[in-house]
């Protein structure tokens, strides 16, 4: 293994990328990133600019970039539990990528910017895709791990 291989440039400017995100995020600052990759389509495309802000709270309707050790999914809120976990999934996907804890969600889009135009969200209207975006698909609520167990007896 070289040192200057370009697979280990690659993976240091990721794990560099990531820890900066995860800084100037969790300092309550937005900043724009780059979207990749067709999950999120047509509501967010592959190459669209996204702008992500942190919020207190994380609700059905807002679309979220989820952190796991690695940066992404940035898909959208279908359901809260009460707990606080989320079910996230990707408007142009079949089924949910599953459950997650809400520290989990680092931010919210709160802007898309494509072909050099920006539109800002108002905290409402991405609610609407959500409606449309869960009649794909799965359709039963998930149970999260620390939900209460129904038992027969």
């Amino acid at each position: 293994m070289r040192v200057n291989s370009p697979s280990i440039h690659r993976d240091i400017c990721r794990e560099a990328e990531e820890a900066l995100v995860r800084a100037r995020l969790s300092a309550g600052h937005g900043l724009w990133m780059r979207a990749r990759g067709g999950s999120m389509w047509p509501f967010i495309q592959d190459g669209d600019f996204v702008h992500l802000c942190p919020r207190p709270r994380y609700l059905p309707g807002d679309v979220v970039l989820i952190d796991r050790g690695r940066l992404g999914p940035l898909h959208r809120i279908l359901w809260r539990s009460p707990s606080g976990w989320l079910w996230v999934k990707g408007d142009a996907a079949r089924q949910a990528d599953g459950l997650y804890r809400a520290p989990e969600a680092l931010a919210a889009v709160t802007a898309v910017a494509r072909a050099g135009r920006g539109v800002f969200l108002h905290r409402h209207i991405p609610r609407l895709f959500s409606v449309f975006s869960g009649l794909r698909g799965e359709r039963a609520s998930p149970t999260p791990p620390d939900a209460p167990r129904a038992t027969m007896g």
